[in-house]
C-alpha cells in the first residue's frame, strides 16, 4: 500500500456536519484538515419528519463548502455517512440528491448499530489495554449509542432513540426548569431501561465519544469541578449553574459557548446523568477519536484483504442456513457472465461486489418458507443490521433478490444506482442455468450483448439435452421482455 495516501471522511450527523481530511503515513493516521459545522439538521424535523426548507439549504451551503475541500480525493479513499435524522426524515429522496450534487460524491445513510460500529472501531484504536471490555458511549444530536467490545471487536451495540437536539427541542424549547429536568431524566431513562443487563457492569474501561460529552467536559474542567474524568457529582454542579442560567443564551454567555452548542447542551447533559444513574458509572474518560476515525479506517479495511461487509455476507449466510455449496456455484456463474458483459454493460467493479453478495444470499428467504421465498429474502437483507452495508447498499441487494425470479417491478428501481437492473438480470440467468443444482458448468460458450439485449450462445447439442432450460429460457425472455429487455439464445 502506498504512503502518505489522502483519505476523506464526512459525518452528516443531527447536531453537527464534520469533515475530515487524514493521511495513511506507514500505517498510521495522520489528521490533515477537519471542519465542524453545526447545521442542527434535526431541529429542522417536524412532528412528520418533513425537513424545514430554511434548514434544507443550510445544510446544503454547508456541504456546497465540504465538497470544494473533498475536490482531488479519490472516490475510493471517501466515505460520507448520514446518520439518525437521514435515517428519520421523510422523503429523504430530493434532499440527498442535492447533497450528493454538492459534495460530487454519494451519501450512505446507515443504520444505528452500523454508525455504533464506526464509532467503537475509531474509539477502541486509541485504547492502550485491550484485556478488558470496553463500553463507550456517543451522544448524538438525535440518538445516543452504547457500544461494548474487546480489542476491536463489538459484543453489544445498541442506537437509542434520545440526542442532545431533540430532547432539547422536546424538554427545553420554552426554558429550563427542574420540572423539565426531571420529564427529560425521566424519558431518558425510559430508553435506557431494557439495556441495563447488558450495560450496567464493572466495566475498568468507560469512554465517552462526541461533540456533546467533549463539551461537558470542557465546562466541568473551566469551572474546576473536575480534573480530567467525567463523573455524576461535577455533573450535578455543572446542571446547577445551567439552572440558574435558564436560557441557551445565558449559557452561551457565561461558558463563552457558540450559541448553537448552549441550545443543546442541557440535552447532552442530562442524558448522560441519567447513563450515570442508571448505569452504575462512577467515572468516564473522553476519547479524541470517534466516527470520523473510525469510517476511514474501514475504508482501509476495504480496501485490503478483509472487508467488513464480506464478513457480514458470509455470516448471513450461516445465519440462515443457505445452501452454501449452491450459493457459490450460481455466484461464480453470475460473475462469469458479468465479466462478459460489463463493457457492454458499463458495468465497473464496484457494482459486481453487489451482484457477488446477492448472488451469495439468494436463497436465505427459504429459511422462513419456500413459497414466496424470493420477497422474504429481500425483506431480510433489506431490514436487518448489517455490518458494513449502507442502507442503500442493503436496498440494492434485496432488490436484486426480490426480482431474482418471477415478475420485475420496475418501481422498485426508480431511487436505485441504474446497474441494479443489469445484475438482477444476470443473477436470474445465473439462476436458470444452475437450476438443477448439479457441479459443472452452465454449457455456455459465448455472449453477445448490447444496451437492452443479451444472446446466450451454447455448445452444439446442448440444448437439446437439456430440454427443461429451454423452457426456462422461453419463460424467462417473456419476463424481460416486459421490461423492454430482449433475450436470445442459440
Amino acid at each position: 500500500m502506498s504512503e502518505k495516501r489522502l483519505l476523506a471522511a464526512v459525518d452528516l450527523g443531527s447536531n453537527s456536519f464534520h469533515l475530515a481530511v487524514m493521511q495513511e503515513d506507514n500505517g498510521r493516521l495522520l489528521v490533515v484538515d477537519k471542519v465542524r459545522e453545526m447545521v442542527q439538521l434535526a431541529f429542522g424535523l417536524d412532528d412528520d419528519k418533513n425537513l424545514d426548507p430554511d434548514v434544507c439549504v443550510r445544510a446544503l451551503e454547508c456541504l456546497s463548502r465540504f465538497g470544494e475541500r473533498l475536490k482531488g480525493v479519490p472516490t475510493d479513499s471517501l466515505r460520507i455517512v448520514g446518520t439518525n435524522t437521514l435515517r428519520n426524515l421523510k422523503n429523504s429522496q430530493y434532499f440527498l440528491s442535492e447533497a450528493q450534487k454538492c459534495l460530487g460524491a454519494p451519501i450512505d445513510v446507515i443504520s444505528g448499530r452500523e454508525e455504533a460500529r464506526l464509532i467503537y472501531l475509531g474509539v477502541s484504536q486509541n485504547i492502550e489495554s485491550t484485556e478488558n471490555e470496553l463500553l463507550v458511549m456517543d451522544i448524538g444530536g438525535g440518538s445516543t449509542e452504547f457500544i461494548v467490545g474487546k480489542g476491536t471487536s463489538v459484543r453489544f451495540a445498541e442506537s437509542l432513540e434520545m440526542g442532545c437536539v431533540n430532547f432539547s427541542k422536546l424538554f427545553f424549547a420554552d426554558g429550563i426548569n427542574k420540572g423539565q429536568i426531571k420529564k427529560a431524566k425521566l424519558q431518558a431513562e425510559y430508553e435506557i431501561q431494557p439495556y441495563i443487563w447488558r450495560l450496567a457492569g464493572n466495566f475498568r474501561q468507560i469512554t465517552g465519544a462526541s461533540g456533546s460529552i467533549k463539551t461537558i467536559l470542557s465546562l466541568l474542567l473551566r469551572e474546576e469541578f473536575e480534573t480530567d474524568l467525567i463523573t455524576l457529582e461535577g455533573m450535578k454542579k455543572l446542571l446547577a449553574q445551567i439552572l440558574d442560567l435558564k436560557t441557551p443564551k445565558a449559557i452561551a454567555k457565561y461558558f463563552d459557548l457558540e450559541i448553537e452548542r448552549a441550545q443543546v447542551i442541557t440535552g447532552g447533559l442530562v442524558i448522560l446523568m441519567q447513563a450515570f444513574e442508571s448505569l452504575g458509572f462512577e467515572s468516564m474518560k473522553v476519547a479524541d477519536t470517534g466516527m470520523r476515525e473510525g469510517i476511514v479506517l474501514d475504508l482501509l479495511g476495504r480496501n485490503d484483504t478483509e472487508d467488513m461487509r464480506d464478513r457480514t455476507i458470509s455470516s448471513l449466510l450461516v445465519r440462515f442456513a443457505a445452501d452454501e455449496s449452491h450459493a457459490k456455484r450460481v455466484t461464480g456463474t453470475a460473475l462469469i457472465l458479468a465479466a462478459l458483459v460489463k463493457d457492454s454493460w458499463d458495468i465497473g467493479p464496484k457494482p459486481i461486489r453487489f451482484l457477488n453478495w446477492a448472488a451469495h444470499l439468494h436463497e436465505i428467504g427459504l429459511a422462513v418458507s419456500h413459497s414466496q421465498y424470493h420477497r422474504h429474502g429481500a425483506y431480510l437483507v433489506a431490514n436487518a443490521d448489517l455490518d458494513g452495508l449502507s442502507q442503500q447498499d442493503q436496498q440494492i441487494i434485496a432488490a436484486i433478490i426480490r426480482h431474482h425470479r418471477r415478475k420485475i417491478h420496475l418501481e422498485a428501481y426508480e431511487y436505485l444506482p441504474c446497474f441494479t437492473l443489469s445484475l438482477t438480470i444476470l443473477l436470474r440467468l445465473s439462476v436458470i442455468l444452475h437450476r438443477s443444482r448439479a457441479d459443472g458448468p452452465p454449457g455456455i460458450i459465448k455472449i453477445s450483448a448490447a444496451n437492452a439485449h443479451l444472446k446466450l450462445i451454447f455448445k452444439e447439442g446442448w440444448l437439446e439435452n437439456h430440454k427443461l432450460l429451454v423452457a426456462d429460457l422461453k419463460n424467462e425472455a417473456r419476463y424481460l421482455e416486459q421490461v423492454d429487455f430482449d433475450l436470445s439464445w442459440e
